[in-house]
């Protein structure tokens, strides 16, 4: 699997770069304009992107095919793909945790929110990616496009809704309850996400 992720990480090496960049930018403009969260939404989708990338880079070469010639397993092939996700995801939270408590400071923002919002973009982060990674198993990296719009535009058009909404305290302190059990849901689907991309692999034919 070492070797699988290192020839993933070779892959995407140069789009990494285009990436970084843009989340450079970002952080800029999150410095002059003091919204912390903006940056810290843009760098999970890059942490997304880039395993995506990968697979859609092994999708063009047929690398697949190659793969099975070796004495690699379909389900090592799979987990390899979330491993680099979420390495690449606790990498990104990481970052983002450390540029924003120093930001923190300068901004008077409490610490605490600052590691609270981090946790929560990183669970989005890992999320996402038990979404797509089982479609794009599925049907291919360019058909699972649609999906991938969908998955980024909903949440914020669910977090407009609610802003919007006119929601009482009562609703809101409802959501802050909800939220102590994200972690095992997100674990829990990650799971299931696994073992429904590994059964997908183990049916297709290249």
């Amino acid at each position: 699997m070492k070797g699988l992720i290192i020839k993933d990480l070779f892959t995407i090496k140069k789009q990494g770069k285009i990436l970084l960049a843009t989340t450079g930018f970002y952080l800029l403009f999150a410095i002059i304009t003091k919204n912390l969260s903006i940056f810290g939404a843009v760098s999970v989708c890059v942490s997304i992107l880039l395993p995506i990338t990968s697979m859609s880079y092994d999708e063009y070469n047929k690398w697949d095919k190659y793969a099975l010639s070796m004495p690699l397993s379909r389900k090592t092939i799979v987990l390899s793909k979330y491993v680099l996700g979420i390495m690449l995801n606790l990498v990104v939270s990481v970052v983002i945790c450390a540029v924003n408590i120093i930001l923190a400071f300068y901004m008077d923002i409490n610490y605490w929110e600052v590691i609270a919002t981090t946790l929560g973009i990183s669970g989005a982060g890992i999320l996402f990616l038990s979404i797509l990674l089982p479609a794009i198993y599925k049907f291919g990296v360019e058909k699972a496009r649609l999906l991938m719009i969908i998955v980024f535009l909903v949440p914020t058009l669910i977090g407009m809704l609610l802003s919007e909404s006119g929601m009482t305290l009562a609703s809101w302190q409802m959501l802050d309850k909800l939220v102590y059990a994200a972690p095992a849901v997100v674990i829990l689907l990650l799971v299931l996400s696994i073992n429904l991309s590994i059964r997908i692999y183990q049916s297709k034919e290249f």
